[in-house]
């Protein structure tokens, strides 16, 4: 939050069931093995949401990030977010909640450790990080 992040609950009664951060614009966020994105202006990134596990399939994500949407409406254009192309149920809900997705992006660790980041953009495998540098307001 001192970054200028912010944080999201859904409550069912008064429990917390879905959280997710949000980054606005101006603000430089981490994304996906240790790739940076630069938030322009008129966008925000959305990250690290889960949904608790008695409360999935519920379509309670769908529901609080329609309400993010809703809170940065006025100032907002485009709305991203990453997530593991293993990651099916985020997928499915980001999906369900509007969301397209822009390119494929792949990675290769060693020992835990990032050694290279590329996207198929175009059916060309390039670099990761000039293409999150490039992002803008237009689609991909």
């Amino acid at each position: 939050m001192s970054e200028g992040h912010k944080f999201y609950e859904l409550l069912v009664g008064d429990k917390p069931v879905v959280y997710g951060w949000v980054a606005c614009e101006g603000v430089h966020v981490s994304v996906l093995h240790h790739l940076k994105l630069a938030i322009p202006d008129n966008a925000i990134y959305v990250w690290d949401v889960a949904t608790a596990p008695e409360h999935r399939g519920r379509g309670l994500l769908g529901i609080m990030l329609g309400e993010i949407f809703n809170l940065h409406s006025r100032s907002t254009r485009v709305v991203w977010s990453a997530v593991a192309v293993g990651n099916h149920a985020s997928r499915r809900a980001l999906a369900k909640a509007g969301f397209n997705p822009m390119f494929t992006y792949f990675t290769i660790q060693l020992l835990g450790r990032t050694i290279f980041s590329a996207v198929l953009k175009k059916g060309r495998l390039v670099r990761a990080q000039p293409v999150f540098d490039g992002l803008s307001l237009e689609p991909v």
